[in-house]
């Protein structure tokens, strides 16, 4: 069963605080990571990451040393897991399906029993794990039936609305990154496939980049430190920019839908005539309008608000959902701050019985 970001939080809380140790498998570029360190903040507790598949088999089963007095044999594992001894923390162990099988022998004590070499980790430390599947995973490995046995295995599958929420508060707000990303959690509204949660088979058999969140999010980044630098979006520079991070296929979709917008009113032209201002003629316009609003409703809700509600079909019910994000309220000064709010009522009712038709 695969669980979308807000369960995977409420699902790795609920394990943990069993002490059941936990992997979570997921895509790669999902945010397994991001979602282990937001438990741990959560928690209150420091997180501790290990590569496991950089790592030796000592560093989990010990370096074996001698006391210089005692004569005894001790054993050392790696220094995380010395300071989870001494204090609760997490430990959270990454790319378990690219440890071969030594490596995998090495864990199955710890993960069973806590204990590390001649290490116990404290009883308030926890145990968390994540991999990629094994064919998504380079030189991958199957986890060996004895590891599987000892912990519960949860599939992380994130939600677009939960991707759409990260981009919509990506960057600072007055910002060419900040611009670039609400166009793009806008446009997802009606354009789901720019967005690919799982690698494309191209992608697994000819290491092409593919759409994934932390792809886009490198992509965007990229492409707005390229706008910032006087690179127009026609340019090689602001194409490679996109393409070399989430792949030809996704970067070309959304730039498509980017350069239609000469077919639409600018972001000027809607703040200053909401109710004037050229609607789009196509649904392809439609899509394509949907980033725009979402442009102007950073800087003021209010004109982006009536102005959807000019808009028909399928753009009419994308733009409603995105618009939820930006509330007239927060904009009482603004002069179309009383047409906005009719407009969303007047919106709503709209959405509904579009809704009920299909």
């Amino acid at each position: 069963m695969n669980l979308c970001i807000a369960d995977m939080v409420k699902k790795i809380h609920a394990a943990l605080n069993a002490d059941v140790p936990l992997l979570m498998r997921g895509p790669p570029g999902v945010g397994k990571s991001a979602i282990a360190g937001q438990v741990a903040k959560d928690m209150g507790v420091p997180m501790y990451t290990l590569i496991a598949s950089l790592c030796e088999p000592s560093d989990f089963g010990g370096m074996p040393v001698v006391n210089a007095q005692t004569q005894e044999l001790i054993r050392y594992p790696l220094g995380a897991i010395k300071a989870l001894s001494k204090a609760p923390g997490i430990l959270f162990l990454d790319e378990i399906t690219n440890c071969p099988p030594l490596i995998q022998a090495a864990l199955m004590r710890g993960v069973l029993d806590r204990v590390w070499g001649d290490t116990t980790m404290h009883p308030d430390s926890r145990l968390l794990m994540a991999c990629n599947s094994a064919e998504q995973s380079a030189g991958g490995f199957d986890v060996a039936l004895p590891l599987i046995g000892r912990m519960e295995i949860v599939d992380l599958s994130p939600l677009i609305s939960e991707v759409q929420a990260y981009f919509f508060g990506l960057g600072k707000v007055e910002s060419t990154l900040r611009s670039m990303s609400v166009d793009f959690a806008a446009t997802l509204e009606a354009d789901t496939s720019l967005l690919q949660i799982d690698p494309p088979k191209g992608s697994l058999q000819n290491g092409n980049p593919w759409g994934a969140p932390r792809a886009w999010e490198r992509a965007l980044r990229s492409a707005s430190a390229c706008l910032d630098m006087g690179e127009r979006e026609t340019s090689n520079v602001f194409n490679a920019a996109l393409r070399g991070n989430v792949g030809t296929e996704c970067a070309s979709a959304f730039m498509a839908i980017r350069k239609i917008r000469n077919e639409l009113p600018s972001l000027t032209e809607i703040t200053e005539d909401p109710v004037g201002s050229k609607l789009p003629k196509t649904a392809a316009t439609g899509i394509a309008s949907l980033g725009l609003l979402a442009q102007v409703a950073l800087k003021d809700p209010c004109p982006a608000w009536i102005y959807s509600s000019r808009l028909s079909g399928e753009a009419q019910i994308a733009a409603f959902r995105s618009m939820l994000k930006f509330s007239p309220e927060q904009h009482k000064s603004s002069k179309w701050y009383q047409q906005a709010l009719k407009a969303r009522a007047t919106l709503l009712g709209k959405v509904g019985s579009l809704v009920k038709a299909t």
